[in-house]
């Protein structure tokens, strides 16, 4: 799930409070938050996975409804890449003017 999709999902992302973790995954996501208030250290208020239905079904209604009940809709939101959705190349450094 990329920025601009949360954005549009659920608007501006707050700059302090909650944060949310998405892992997408067929037919289900899983959904942490975290909660930092002040200095205080970081408290785990959710964490869990959340069933859509069949593969293919639009998660996006789970997601917000979910994220609804937490109070968790405006918080800052990453996504978790599938290690099967990417691959890290290492490659030569490009000849390039040091300036």
């Amino acid at each position: 799930m990329s920025f601009s999709l949360t954005n549009r999902l659920f608007g501006k992302a707050e700059r302090r409070g909650a944060r949310a973790g998405i892992a997408l995954a067929d037919g289900a996501f899983a959904l942490a938050v975290v909660r930092r208030e002040g200095d205080a250290k970081p408290t785990i208020e959710h964490c869990s996975i959340h069933s859509v239905g069949a593969v293919g079904t639009d998660f996006q209604p789970a997601l917000k409804s979910a994220l609804d009940k937490l109070g968790a809709t405006r918080a800052a939101t990453c996504a978790v890449i599938d290690g099967d959705d990417y691959q890290i190349v290492q490659v030569e450094a490009p000849e390039v003017l040091a300036s």
